[in-house]
Protein backbone atom coordinates (compact mmCIF):
# COMPACT_ATOMS: atom_id res chain seq x y z
CA UNK A 1 0.00 0.00 0.00
CA UNK A 2 0.74 3.61 -1.04
CA UNK A 3 0.70 6.17 1.98
CA UNK A 4 -0.42 9.77 1.40
CA UNK A 5 -0.32 12.13 3.87
CA UNK A 6 -2.45 15.28 3.80
CA UNK A 7 -2.12 17.24 7.00
CA UNK A 8 -3.11 14.90 9.56
CA UNK A 9 -4.58 12.24 7.43
CA UNK A 10 -3.16 9.22 5.73
CA UNK A 11 -4.81 7.48 2.90
CA UNK A 12 -3.70 4.05 1.92
CA UNK A 13 -3.59 3.16 -1.94
CA UNK A 14 -3.16 0.37 -4.29
CA UNK A 15 0.29 0.35 -5.43
CA UNK A 16 1.48 -2.85 -7.03
CA UNK A 17 0.32 -5.64 -9.16
CA UNK A 18 -0.64 -8.30 -6.35
CA UNK A 19 -2.93 -5.25 -5.00
CA UNK A 20 -4.34 -4.23 -8.36
CA UNK A 21 -7.45 -6.12 -9.79
CA UNK A 22 -6.64 -6.83 -14.02
CA UNK A 23 -9.29 -3.92 -14.67
CA UNK A 24 -7.93 -1.47 -12.36
CA UNK A 25 -4.14 -1.72 -13.88
CA UNK A 26 -5.91 -1.54 -17.52
CA UNK A 27 -7.99 1.28 -16.21
CA UNK A 28 -4.33 2.64 -14.49
CA UNK A 29 -2.48 1.88 -17.80
CA UNK A 30 -4.68 3.76 -19.67
CA UNK A 31 -4.77 6.69 -17.76
CA UNK A 32 -1.00 6.94 -18.18
CA UNK A 33 -1.24 6.43 -22.29
CA UNK A 34 -3.51 8.91 -22.68
CA UNK A 35 -2.44 10.69 -25.95
CA UNK A 36 -4.67 13.84 -25.05
CA UNK A 37 -1.48 16.25 -25.92
CA UNK A 38 -3.39 18.68 -23.02
CA UNK A 39 -2.76 16.45 -20.57
CA UNK A 40 0.52 16.49 -18.55
CA UNK A 41 2.22 13.48 -16.85
CA UNK A 42 1.38 15.45 -13.67
CA UNK A 43 -2.13 15.49 -14.73
CA UNK A 44 -1.79 12.06 -15.49
CA UNK A 45 -0.70 10.79 -12.01
CA UNK A 46 -3.43 13.17 -10.40
CA UNK A 47 -6.14 10.90 -12.22
CA UNK A 48 -4.56 8.00 -11.19
CA UNK A 49 -4.65 8.93 -7.89
CA UNK A 50 -7.80 10.30 -7.53
CA UNK A 51 -8.92 6.90 -9.14
CA UNK A 52 -7.48 4.91 -6.40
CA UNK A 53 -9.23 6.67 -3.92
CA UNK A 54 -7.55 10.03 -3.05
CA UNK A 55 -9.93 12.77 -3.04
CA UNK A 56 -9.82 15.29 -5.62
CA UNK A 57 -9.72 18.13 -3.20
CA UNK A 58 -6.42 16.72 -1.26
CA UNK A 59 -4.66 15.65 -4.77
CA UNK A 60 -5.11 19.36 -6.30
CA UNK A 61 -3.59 20.75 -3.02
CA UNK A 62 -0.44 18.25 -2.37
CA UNK A 63 2.82 19.93 -1.94
CA UNK A 64 4.56 19.64 -5.70
CA UNK A 65 7.43 17.71 -4.64
CA UNK A 66 6.08 15.60 -2.63
CA UNK A 67 3.50 14.60 -5.43
CA UNK A 68 6.55 13.74 -7.26
CA UNK A 69 8.41 11.61 -5.09
CA UNK A 70 5.15 9.75 -4.50
CA UNK A 71 4.93 9.19 -8.05
CA UNK A 72 8.16 8.01 -8.11
CA UNK A 73 7.58 5.44 -5.59
CA UNK A 74 4.46 4.09 -7.15
CA UNK A 75 5.24 0.15 -8.17
CA UNK A 76 2.89 -0.13 -11.19
CA UNK A 77 5.38 -3.05 -12.70
CA UNK A 78 7.86 -3.64 -10.04
CA UNK A 79 9.38 -6.98 -9.64
CA UNK A 80 7.28 -9.21 -11.79
CA UNK A 81 7.22 -13.10 -11.11
CA UNK A 82 8.26 -15.06 -14.16
CA UNK A 83 5.58 -18.01 -12.82
CA UNK A 84 2.96 -18.66 -14.26
CA UNK A 85 -0.24 -19.71 -12.04
CA UNK A 86 -2.20 -22.05 -14.73
CA UNK A 87 -5.48 -22.43 -12.42
CA UNK A 88 -7.61 -19.79 -11.04
CA UNK A 89 -11.55 -20.25 -9.56
CA UNK A 90 -14.31 -17.97 -10.37
CA UNK A 91 -17.97 -18.06 -9.02
CA UNK A 92 -17.56 -21.55 -8.19
CA UNK A 93 -15.64 -22.81 -11.83
CA UNK A 94 -12.30 -23.47 -12.36
CA UNK A 95 -10.12 -22.10 -15.02
CA UNK A 96 -6.88 -23.51 -16.78
CA UNK A 97 -4.16 -22.27 -18.71
CA UNK A 98 -2.17 -25.29 -19.27
CA UNK A 99 -1.19 -28.69 -17.69
CA UNK A 100 2.90 -29.30 -18.06
CA UNK A 101 3.57 -26.79 -20.90
CA UNK A 102 1.66 -23.43 -22.44
CA UNK A 103 0.39 -24.35 -25.58
CA UNK A 104 -1.44 -21.46 -28.08
CA UNK A 105 -3.28 -22.56 -31.16
CA UNK A 106 -3.13 -20.59 -34.04
CA UNK A 107 -6.95 -19.56 -33.67
CA UNK A 108 -6.25 -18.83 -30.24
CA UNK A 109 -2.97 -16.90 -31.00
CA UNK A 110 -5.25 -14.56 -33.59
CA UNK A 111 -7.98 -13.92 -31.02
CA UNK A 112 -5.16 -12.80 -28.98
CA UNK A 113 -3.42 -10.36 -31.73
CA UNK A 114 -6.66 -8.99 -33.10
CA UNK A 115 -7.15 -8.03 -28.87
CA UNK A 116 -3.47 -6.50 -28.76
CA UNK A 117 -4.43 -4.78 -32.32
CA UNK A 118 -7.53 -2.40 -30.97
CA UNK A 119 -4.65 -0.72 -28.73
CA UNK A 120 -6.39 -0.36 -25.78
CA UNK A 121 -4.89 -2.09 -22.31
CA UNK A 122 -8.43 -4.34 -22.55
CA UNK A 123 -6.11 -6.97 -24.66
CA UNK A 124 -4.56 -7.98 -20.85
CA UNK A 125 -7.96 -9.04 -19.96
CA UNK A 126 -9.39 -10.24 -23.02
CA UNK A 127 -5.99 -12.55 -23.97
CA UNK A 128 -6.51 -13.78 -20.27
CA UNK A 129 -10.01 -14.94 -21.04
CA UNK A 130 -8.70 -16.61 -24.02
CA UNK A 131 -5.52 -18.19 -22.43
CA UNK A 132 -7.85 -19.79 -19.76
CA UNK A 133 -10.42 -22.01 -20.56
CA UNK A 134 -13.59 -23.40 -18.36
CA UNK A 135 -13.08 -26.57 -17.38
CA UNK A 136 -16.51 -27.78 -18.41
CA UNK A 137 -16.95 -26.27 -21.19
CA UNK A 138 -16.07 -27.69 -24.99
CA UNK A 139 -13.48 -25.89 -26.65
CA UNK A 140 -15.66 -24.50 -29.16
CA UNK A 141 -17.96 -23.22 -25.95
CA UNK A 142 -14.76 -22.29 -25.05
CA UNK A 143 -14.19 -19.85 -27.96
CA UNK A 144 -17.01 -18.56 -28.71
CA UNK A 145 -16.66 -14.49 -28.82
CA UNK A 146 -19.39 -14.00 -26.27
CA UNK A 147 -18.32 -16.16 -24.03
CA UNK A 148 -14.64 -14.85 -24.11
CA UNK A 149 -16.37 -11.43 -23.99
CA UNK A 150 -18.08 -12.45 -20.26
CA UNK A 151 -14.69 -14.19 -19.13
CA UNK A 152 -12.92 -11.48 -19.58
CA UNK A 153 -15.28 -9.29 -17.18
CA UNK A 154 -15.18 -11.76 -15.07
CA UNK A 155 -11.41 -11.94 -14.90
CA UNK A 156 -11.19 -7.95 -14.88
CA UNK A 157 -13.04 -7.78 -11.66
CA UNK A 158 -11.68 -11.00 -9.89
CA UNK A 159 -8.61 -11.98 -11.08
CA UNK A 160 -5.31 -9.79 -9.67
CA UNK A 161 -2.54 -8.09 -12.35
CA UNK A 162 0.48 -10.35 -10.92
CA UNK A 163 -1.43 -13.11 -12.61
CA UNK A 164 -1.74 -11.75 -16.16
CA UNK A 165 1.52 -10.20 -15.85
CA UNK A 166 3.79 -13.05 -16.48
CA UNK A 167 1.50 -14.26 -19.25
CA UNK A 168 1.73 -10.79 -21.25
CA UNK A 169 5.56 -11.05 -20.68
CA UNK A 170 5.90 -14.35 -22.11
CA UNK A 171 3.80 -13.39 -25.01
CA UNK A 172 5.33 -10.18 -25.61
CA UNK A 173 9.15 -11.73 -25.72
CA UNK A 174 7.30 -14.44 -27.90
CA UNK A 175 5.56 -11.96 -30.23
CA UNK A 176 8.57 -9.66 -30.63
CA UNK A 177 11.19 -12.94 -31.86
CA UNK A 178 8.22 -14.18 -34.34
CA UNK A 179 7.96 -10.61 -35.62
CA UNK A 180 12.13 -10.48 -35.96
CA UNK A 181 12.45 -13.86 -37.41
CA UNK A 182 9.19 -13.50 -39.85
CA UNK A 183 11.05 -9.90 -40.83
CA UNK A 184 13.96 -11.83 -41.39
CA UNK A 185 12.68 -14.37 -43.71
CA UNK A 186 10.61 -11.57 -45.78
CA UNK A 187 14.39 -9.68 -46.03
CA UNK A 188 15.83 -12.48 -47.01
CA UNK A 189 18.00 -14.00 -44.23
CA UNK A 190 17.72 -16.97 -42.18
Amino acid sequence: MLKIKSGDTVFELKNSLDEFLIGEFQHICTILNDTDVTKTKIDKWSEVFIFLGLPREICEELDAFYFIEIMKSFELIGDTSEEMINEFQIDGYTYVSFDDKLKITIKEMAFIESFIEKGDMSYVSDMMAVLFKRTDLTRVEHLDKAHIKQKSKLIKENIKANVAMPYVSFLFKKLMINVDVTQDLINGGI
